[in-house]
């Protein structure tokens, strides 16, 4: 027996569906996403939400400064 599947994508660009078709219990879906952000996939089978699945997370600021960093006035001279 087929059952109704979606799949759902939330980023910060928005809600928009990946898949909405049939498929047979334990059926393989691959797919390639590109999310913006942090990014949620749903799954839904016959219109009741099974998983939700986080794809991405974006960085918080602190996480993306780089520890020991130089000063931006510092002055760096290549080794001989």
């Amino acid at each position: 027996k087929s059952d109704s599947v979606r799949l759902e994508v939330r980023d910060e660009t928005g809600t928009w569906t990946v898949y909405n078709a049939y498929a047979q219990p334990k059926q393989r879906l691959d797919l390639n996403l590109t999310v913006v952000g942090t990014a949620e996939l749903d799954m839904y089978v016959n219109n009741e939400l099974l998983n939700s699945t986080k794809l991405g997370n974006e960085p918080t600021v602190q996480e993306l400064q780089i520890p020991n960093a130089l000063p931006s006035t510092a002055k760096v001279r290549p080794s001989p």
